[in-house]
């Protein structure tokens, strides 16, 4: 990748071009990810070792049903044994997704410094586009329905992002709420011809909902209530001999 990251776009129905300047130390972050795998390696690493737990936990219990419904002189238990199956299978993937998405965030949340200045100026370019769609009295255009269109405009218009950065970008940015940002005191903004303020109006609340809603709301306590369900509802199927 060249060291001077800089791409040039031109948006849907829009002629302007469009430049996004990426600075030096920012590049260098970006690329450090990227060369070290910090996060894919990390993100396995963390998912293996909630996975061992998950599945050694649900193998005991497995175990355990097998043996009560071998050695049943009923000859019950054998249903005991699927869903105690079932049971493991469901939450062994339930906690090695979870557990890759946590360490996920954690490292979206280091290299988030470096694609900052990027954020500021995808929020200048959405102001951009929205003046247009007011000024035309089509607020009800397509990209003000939601992420999806701001992905569609600029999808492949930024080739030369690392990969990574590329995914940590969309993953972000399609969990934030621009339209409901953008309606009320950022469209007047807009509407009172002062573009600069609104883009830093829409920056500011785009950063703060990144910021608390991504990234500190991401936690393992889920692990506080999952351990405990799949202890409680294995032990329950092993004891019952279904």
């Amino acid at each position: 990748m060249d060291k001077d990251l800089t791409t040039e776009f031109s948006a849907q129905e829009n002629s302007k071009e469009f430049k996004i300047e990426i600075d030096d130390n920012s590049i260098q972050l970006i690329q450090s990810f990227r060369a070290k795998g910090k996060l894919g390696a990390k993100g396995t690493a963390a998912a293996i070792t909630i996975a061992i737990g998950a599945v050694t936990l649900n193998m005991l219990f497995f175990i355990a049903a097998l043996l009560g419904a071998a050695f049943a002189e009923d000859g019950k238990g054998w249903l005991s044994v699927v869903l105690v199956l079932l049971t493991g299978i469901i939450i062994s993937f339930i906690c090695v997704r979870k557990g890759y998405g946590y360490v996920f965030i954690k490292g979206a949340e280091i290299l988030y410094g470096a694609l900052a200045t990027l954020m500021k100026q995808i929020c200048t370019f959405i102001i951009d586009k929205t003046a247009e769609e007011l000024h035309k009295q089509k607020k009800g255009d397509l990209f003000l329905k939601g992420s999806n269109g701001l992905y569609r405009v600029l999808d492949g218009k930024l080739t030369q992002l690392p990969t990574i950065a590329k995914k940590i970008l969309w993953f972000m940015l399609k969990r934030v709420p621009f339209v409901k940002f953008i309606d009320g005191e950022v469209t007047s903004v807009i509407l009172a011809g002062q573009k600069e303020k609104a883009a830093t109006l829409l920056y500011t609340r785009t950063d703060s909902y990144i910021k608390k809603n991504i990234f500190e709301a991401n936690n393992l306590q889920w692990l506080w209530w999952m351990i405990p369900l799949n202890i409680l509802l294995q032990a329950l199927f092993v004891y019952l001999k279904l």
